[in-house]
């Protein structure tokens, strides 16, 4: 049985790095065809041993694996970002803000933060914390298991 609230919970952990990551794969696959280019056809001097490939061609089979690798990874990460934002975007600002503080950018006093940005006490936060997981969850997947 899966807990979806754990899932929500680690999705909203992954939620940075996974955006990061729509910045710096393009960049990555822009440097690997520009090498591929760089390196260009193969020398008709290098003869293959036995059946096997030159250096040359090794190293574009590798590019080319990298490449499809990494583009295959954007696809996924982009998808998986929408998903993600589509949860996020059924919440009220103050859930957003919750959410956010909690588990997408969490740090050393945060929950007094927000104790003090909300006029709540601890407990009052904690609720609002379940409550916004429960939308995102719900919103995310139709389904939570709190």
């Amino acid at each position: 049985l899966m807990n979806w609230k754990q899932e929500a919970k680690e999705e909203l952990r992954e939620y940075e790095a996974k955006k990061n990551a729509l910045e710096s794969i393009p960049t990555e696959i822009a440097q690997i065809r520009s090498e591929m280019s760089r390196i260009g056809g193969g020398s008709s001097s290098s003869v293959p041993v036995k059946g096997g490939g030159s250096k040359w061609e090794d190293k574009q089979i590798n590019l080319i694996v990298k490449c499809d690798k990494l583009e295959t990874s954007f696809a996924y990460v982009r998808t998986w970002v929408k998903k993600v934002e589509r949860g996020l975007a059924v919440l009220s600002p103050e859930e957003r803000m919750i959410l956010d503080r909690f588990y997408i950018n969490p740090a050393k006093g945060n929950v007094d933060r927000l104790c003090g940005d909300l006029h709540l006490e601890k407990s009052a936060v904690y609720d609002r914390k379940d409550a916004a997981l429960r939308r995102y969850t719900l919103a995310r997947y139709g389904c939570a298991e709190i």
